[in-house]
């Protein structure tokens, strides 16, 4: 058993080296190559960014022990904004003539949509212990109305508009619900019969 530990804790540190190195070339590589072409950093800070989002995300779900899916989701939420006002920044400053300012208008109201929706399906999945497949189902049903209300954001349409383009979006949502909650519904039948046995 101390012997598996140790290998173990051998393996994940280095894993937790080769990501490192991979992370720091990476970095150093955009660094140079942006200041050798442009001769100032511009789209360096997008890609190291990145690559801290990417970091801390994958980071989570190699190295944390519980609730890892959980917790690199609630990292992503939280990063995700940030992160546009840091493209935004750049893009403006760097390649655009007029600053153009679409986190505000569009990044944060569409993200926060999204987001409300992830975490309501997290949220049903923790309180009442349910079959992550429900869980799905759970998203996917409160996908159909957050499609309409993004896309409506988004475009800027009328609401006839808008359900005339989400027509097969609620199609393909309203399917992979079915199919969730039927495939949850035979695993968790297949279940209670294995435990009776």
């Amino acid at each position: 058993m101390l012997k598996d530990g140790l290998n173990k804790a051998k393996i994940i540190y280095f894993i937790k080296g080769i990501l490192s190195a991979i992370a720091v070339v990476s970095i150093l590589s955009s660094f140079i190559v942006n200041l050798s072409v442009n001769h100032y950093l511009s789209w360096f800070y997008i890609v190291a960014c990145s690559e801290i989002l990417a970091g801390v995300f994958i980071g989570i779900l190699i190295f944390k022990k519980e609730n890892k899916i959980i917790s690199a989701i609630a990292s992503l939420s939280i990063m995700i904004i940030p992160f546009f006002l840091i493209i935004e920044k750049v893009v403006n400053k760097y390649f655009l003539n007029s600053p153009v300012f679409w986190v505000k208008k569009y990044a944060l109201p569409i993200t926060s949509v999204w987001l409300v929706v992830i975490w309501i399906g997290i949220f049903a999945f923790k309180k009442f212990k349910i079959n992550i497949l429900f869980c799905f189902t759970i998203i996917f049903i409160l996908a159909i109305p957050a499609s309409m209300v993004t896309n409506q954001l988004a475009n800027r349409n009328n609401v006839k508009n808008v359900f005339a383009d989400n027509c097969i979006n609620t199609l393909c949502y309203g399917i992979l619900a079915i199919l969730s909650l039927i495939i949850g519904i035979l695993i968790k039948f297949k279940n209670n019969n294995s435990n009776k046995l």
